[in-house]
Order: structure tokens, then sequence, then C-alpha cells
């Protein structure tokens, strides 16, 4: 299995338990950004809106999108979270139960996804979309939606 193998290849450090689920805690959260980021720059493309990835660090991230219609807009800042969503949901079923991959999931989950749709949050994907015009009640239903899901997956547990 991919645990296995991530745990036996780190062992060989000397690492204790706890520094190694910080390093795939690491690892992780910023895989989940790289997803969240990229599907910004790929629904930029894909409307014709030109779009790229200007910054990554360590836990945050920014991508330049070119001249848009705001429809198209409202789009292109939902595309980040909803591919972060995507990507947690993959990695929650992926591995199956007890699964380092469901660790991935939930990280996505609550650091690239429930914050950016979050439309009470200043400068979040959700409240840029709102901004472009999106209606806020729909803004509120959408995040409220994917949040109902992942506390559901997480209540199953």
């Amino acid at each position: 299995m991919i645990e296995e193998k991530i745990y036996s290849y780190l062992k060989k450090y000397d690492l204790s338990d706890l520094t190694i689920a910080f390093i795939i805690g690491i690892v992780f959260t910023n895989l989940s950004l790289i997803v969240h980021e990229s599907s910004h720059v790929f629904m930029a493309n894909y409307l014709g809106c030109g779009g790229k990835i200007e910054t990554l660090l360590m836990f945050t991230g920014y991508s330049s999108i070119g001249e848009c219609e705001k429809d198209k807009m409202i789009i292109i800042a939902l595309a980040g979270p909803i591919g972060a969503f995507l990507y947690g949901l993959f990695c929650w079923y992926f591995g199956g139960k007890d699964s380092i991959l469901r660790l991935a999931g939930l990280i996505s989950f609550f650091y690239s996804v429930l914050p950016s749709l979050c439309p009470f949050l200043p400068n979040s994907d959700m409240w840029n979309a709102i901004q472009f015009g999106l209606r806020p009640g729909l803004g509120t239903l959408i995040w409220l939606s994917i949040s109902a899901i992942v506390y559901y997956l997480v209540a199953l547990e």
C-alpha cells in the first residue's frame, strides 16, 4: 500500500511518528493548494480569459486571470475550491478506510475548500464571486451544501 511505502521511506531517516505526520500533512496541504490554484487557471484558460499561477508558497498561492466578463469570473473564482473538493473526494474514496489518503482528503476539505467557499470571509473565492455578481444567497447555499457533504463524510467515520 502507498501508506506503507511512505511510512517506511520516512522511517529510514529515524524520524518520530509525529515528525512523519507533520511532513505528510505539509505535503498534502501543498498538493491541495496546487490543485486549487491549477483549477482556477485551467478554467480561465478554458473560458478564453487566460490565466497563470503567479505564486505558490508554503500554504498559499495566487493566480492571475486575464480580462474576462463577470459571469466567467464567477465560474473561475469557484473553480479553485470545486477542483480541490473533487480532489478531496477522490482522496477520500480512493484509499479506503484507514488510508493515509483520507488525510489528504480531509486537509483539502478543511484547508482549500470550506474557507474558500465561505461567503463571509473577505477575499475568499466565494466572496470574490459575490463581488462579480453571484447572488449572496446562492453563495451561502453552495457553501452550506458543500459543508454538509464534508461534515457528513467525517461523521460517517
